[in-house]
């Protein structure tokens, strides 16, 4: 028996549809972008005249709303993606992204720790800061407490917020790089990819999701397996490719893409907002299920700004955002990237020691074009902690001619200029520099430099070292302005102490955070683990990057293990369980460590009365705890699945109309040959407990053998 029929071996199904093509299949599932489930109906009957009208319906122009609300996130991930490369990035608020109070420059050449010292002591001040700021200080700021009330200004934060926001504090790593290599990689295969959704009458747009999950890489691989360009988990992947010992198809372009395709296809079904589709690319379909339940809203905004399952972090909060912002600059790359060559720069003698922030703004410059044409300046240089040195050759960008840039720079000098540089108390070692460099830099001797820090000799130094060094006379300003900012900057120069000692200074004055409600504990087990790039909600704010660029994106690596199943396979807070497919009282007295009367006896079960399924059955948790359970429960459906899909793949779906006397059972194992449980996950709405009604259209996936004819499963797999 054939594991996917074709439409000549039900009749039936060409009285309501036509002589219909696979296209025409997928033209009706595109085509519910138009009509909401209320609607859906008209569109299938409007539909059935398709192929005699010879017309091509089409999705709207853009599907993909940008409502105000989701502006500034947007424009925060056009940043990450356009203007800060993976050493730097922004010191920014978890959950309000308009808020950020920093950008932070790294030392490029360090070593990943060195890094993420860097960051924590950072998130270190600004926490203290704000504690500071919720305590009411408003006077005699330093630079660290000037900048993190910047923001707040306008919104006029009450203390208890000021210390909430304290606690929200996370470094965003740049991504500018790397989106400009995935901009180049997806040359070859981005019609490709276009072409494999206009097929399926699905958004081209949808192309800019690798973008985001494997900056177009697909040997891309993330630290809990995902793989590929589109970065599927095994599980997922397995229900549409191959994935085994001997073959990974989710590194084959093409046949991911298909995979992809499937998946999207499959979301937006069940969902009917391609925000929401898009989203569970991430956080998988049961997951943005629940959270439209908990927040009774399909509005994205509404999901992102109030829902707060447990699993929800900074990655799946953020995932359609970035997903705009990414297409948009894929669409118009010129626009945001410049190509800008260093020695083609204007080249000219810096006329005083002057401070790179202030100097960018005064000449109309962003100071990530200016640091891209100084690619050998100290990172501290943009991080305001020292001073362009006097006579250092800077260059600037174009279009600024050097008649120009000479007046303004004697101008910015005038107001703005220092005689020395900044007294720091340490200096990081930037990459390819020695003691004899940094010696000569700062007017002191290699062999005070040894001894001040306990070294054996000039050559025991290596990339990212924090060495202490003489503190120089503090710089005289040449002119007012940088009078009013000399306060400032030397507050920036972090004091001789542990600054973790700060932050555990910080946090004991800062109450815990608000705990979040009861889980929806399926979130936890089902997923895969959090990535560290979701540092609001793991526990730390430091986003431990890995440099290889075949490690996936930032936020590549939450789709969960069972992404493209929609079923809700968590305990209520009250104790309960919806009854899914081949769940029986035996399977649940042995997850639960109990007898199966104990659990009838609960729900005033007959020993003659069966289970239905999408009904609710109280259990006892005395032996074992929900969370145990539902790793049970999870793992006997995954199996199921996957030994499933070992046999057989998704290729597309279609569309049935239900016919008088039809159950879900006939639909599923006796029409399409199909498990029962494959037909409810694409059609989770329906209710199983009701009859069902006349010409409802149902999605049913397309499915194919993996092995040879005739080992088509019994009762299809039920």
């Amino acid at each position: 028996m054939p594991a996917s029929p074709t439409q000549d071996d039900h009749p039936e199904q060409s009285r309501h549809c036509g002589a219909w093509s696979q296209k025409n299949r997928y033209r009706l599932i595109g085509l519910r972008a138009l009509w909401p489930r209320r609607n859906r109906l008209a569109a299938v009957l409007l539909l059935t005249l398709a192929p005699c009208w010879q017309t091509t319906l089409a999705l709207p122009a853009d599907p993909f709303p940008r409502p105000p609300a989701l502006q500034p996130a947007m424009r925060f991930w056009m940043r990450i993606y356009s203007e800060f490369d993976i050493s730097s990035g922004l010191i920014h608020d978890s959950r309000d992204l308009s808020i950020c109070y920093t950008p932070l420059y790294l030392n490029r050449g360090a070593p990943l720790a060195s890094q993420n010292r860097v960051i924590e002591e950072t998130i270190s001040h600004y926490r203290a800061a704000m504690l500071a700021l919720a305590d009411g200080k408003r006077a005699d700021l330093n630079a660290f407490e000037q900048r993190s009330l910047e923001p707040w200004r306008r919104r006029g934060g009450t203390p208890e917020e000021l210390r909430a926001a304290a606690e929200r504090i996370r470094f965003q790593r740049g991504q500018e790089d790397r989106f400009r290599a995935g901009l180049k990689r997806a040359q070859p295969w981005v019609h490709q990819v276009e072409a494999i959704f206009r097929a399926q009458e699905l958004p081209v747009g949808l192309a800019a999701i690798p973008h985001v999950e494997s900056s177009y890489n697909p040997k891309a691989i993330s630290k809990v397996g995902a793989a590929g360009l589109w970065q599927f988990m095994p599980t997922t992947a397995r229900r549409y490719i191959r994935v085994d010992e001997e073959v990974d198809e989710r590194y084959d372009v093409i046949k991911s893409t298909h995979a992809a395709a499937n998946l999207l296809q499959h979301n937006y079904s069940v969902l009917e907002h391609w925000p929401l589709a898009i989203t569970a690319y991430n956080h998988g379909l049961a997951g943005v299920r629940r959270a439209v339940r908990a927040t009774g809203s399909d509005d994205i905004v509404r999901i992102i700004d109030e829902y707060q399952g447990n699993r929800f972090g900074f990655a799946s909060r953020n995932f359609y955002v970035a997903f705009i912002a990414a297409h948009d600059l894929s669409v118009a790359p010129d626009r945001y990237f410049r190509q800008l060559d260093p020695d083609s720069a204007l080249k000219i003698a810096a006329p005083a020691y002057l401070p790179a922030p202030e100097l960018a703004e005064f000449l109309d410059i962003s100071l990530h074009d200016l640091r891209a044409v100084n690619p050998g300046m100290h990172h501290d240089i943009w991080n305001g902690k020292q001073l362009i040195a006097r006579n250092d050759l800077l260059r600037l960008p174009p279009p600024i001619q050097k008649p120009v840039a000479e007046r303004k720079l004697a101008e910015f000098a005038a107001r703005y200029g220092f005689d020395g540089q900044l007294p720091l108390t340490y200096y990081d070692l930037s990459y390819g520099e020695s003691l004899s460099g940094i010696a000569s830099r700062l007017d002191t001797s290699v062999s005070e430099l040894v001894a001040m820090n306990d070294l054996d000799d000039a050559h025991q130094v290596q990339t990212g070292q924090r060495l202490r060094i003489p503190t120089p006379n503090v710089p005289r300003p040449l002119g007012t302005s940088a009078a009013f900012l000399l306060p400032e900057l030397l507050s920036l120069q972090e004091p001789e102490q542990d600054t973790l000692t700060i932050a555990a200074a910080a946090s004991r004055r800062a109450p815990s955070p608000e705990q979040p409600p009861e889980k929806t504990k399926q979130e936890t087990k089902q997923d895969t683990p959090q990535i560290i790039a979701d540092a609001a909600d793991t526990g730390t704010d430091v986003e431990h990057f890995d440099a290889d660029p075949t490690t996936a994106a930032p936020l590549a690596e939450t789709q969960p293990d069972l992404a493209a199943d929609p079923i809700d396979y968590s305990v209520s807070t009250d104790g309960s369980i919806e009854i899914q497919v081949a769940e029986t009282l035996g399977h649940y007295a042995q997850w639960l460590k109990l007898e199966a009367s104990q659990i009838r006896g609960k729900n005033a079960l007959g020993k003659d009365k069966s289970l239905i399924i999408g009904q609710r059955l109280q259990l006892d948790f005395s032996h074992v705890s929900p969370e145990q359970f539902e790793q049970e429960r999870i793992a006997f459906h995954r199996n199921r699945q996957l030994d499933y899909f070992a046999q057989y793949r998704i290729t597309g779906v279609t569309e049935h109309l239900i016919r008088q006397g039809q159950s879900l059972w006939d639909i599923a194992v006796e029409t399409y040959h199909i498990p029962l449980w494959l037909l409810r996950q694409y059609n989770p709405d329906i209710d199983t407990k009701t009859v069902l009604p006349l010409d409802q259209p149902l999605y049913v996936p397309i499915v194919e053998t993996r092995l040879q004819p005739g080992t088509a499963l019994t009762a299809a797999g039920s």
